[in-house]
């Protein structure tokens, strides 16, 4: 369950929640996301004195659906987008040419 910003400054937000789903696939596919999106995350700031802004993993760190990653293969830095598969939509189609 996800909680609330309110409930929870820096925890995910809703439309992380894919990204968070996604990251074991990912990573069997060869992409390593940030730690916030791991299944288990624990946020580093806590039991610290820290605020959840000064930490790495406390902001949110997707556009909902554009999410930065690193190939495992060799450390290059590439962006991944969440792509809605639909008759109106050729995006996939373009995308694996």
């Amino acid at each position: 369950m996800t909680r609330t910003q309110a409930e929870d400054p820096g925890g995910l937000m809703p439309s992380e929640c894919y990204w968070r789903d996604s990251q074991p696939w990912l990573e069997a596919s060869g992409y390593m996301l940030r730690p916030r999106y791991k299944p288990d995350w624990t946020p580093s700031w806590k039991d610290t004195k820290k605020p959840y802004y000064e930490c790495e993993d406390g902001l949110e760190s997707s556009l909902g659906h554009l999410v930065d990653a690193v190939r495992i293969s060799d450390g290059a830095m590439v962006m991944l987008k969440k792509i809605e598969k639909s008759v109106h939509s050729h995006e996939a189609d373009i995308a694996s040419i």
